[in-house]
């Protein structure tokens, strides 16, 4: 579903992406979106519930995290001069596997824990992901307010 939505809305992430600050603005919003996608997944799947009961969270989640993925992707490789742009790809790729690889193992963690009954271990894993990801969003309110020009190097604004 959240494939689905990415490929679906790829067009409208593009033009938000390039905003002139996406540094700011745009790290910002998205998280909010991503975790209000996640409580909403906490809050209407059950055990019993229908695939349909996804959908809004996922949804959610697809547009958050698409707008934030480009966004940063745009904020990492507009901080470094032309010369150096094969390389900081490819080394902001590499750091963008290893944080889904943790993530990955932190929930399978969890999803496999036996403190908690075998029934209630998604909501303590999808808890596990909020929390991880508010922890994000403070970090991104904390970061100082840079002015970007794509291209050239950062300037702080005054």
């Amino acid at each position: 579903m959240i494939s689905v939505f990415l490929q679906t809305n790829g067009p409208w992430i593009q033009r938000h992406s390039n905003r002139p600050d996406p540094h700011t603005r745009d790290h910002r919003h998205p998280a909010v979106i991503t975790i209000v996608g996640m409580i909403l997944l906490l809050f209407l799947v059950s055990a019993t519930s229908s695939v349909l009961t996804f959908i809004p969270g996922l949804l959610l989640m697809g547009a958050g995290t698409g707008i934030m993925l480009t966004s940063s992707v745009n904020v990492v490789q507009s901080s470094f001069p032309e010369q150096d742009q094969g390389e900081i790809s490819g080394l902001s790729r590499s750091v963008s596997n290893l944080g889904s690889s943790l993530g990955t193992a932190i929930v399978g963690s969890v999803l496999v824990t036996s403190l908690v009954p075998e029934n209630q271990t998604y909501g303590l894993a999808l808890i596990t992901v909020v929390v991880i990801a508010g922890i994000g969003l403070i970090a991104a309110l904390l970061l100082p307010p840079f002015l970007f020009n794509l291209g050239q190097p950062h300037k702080l604004i005054d």
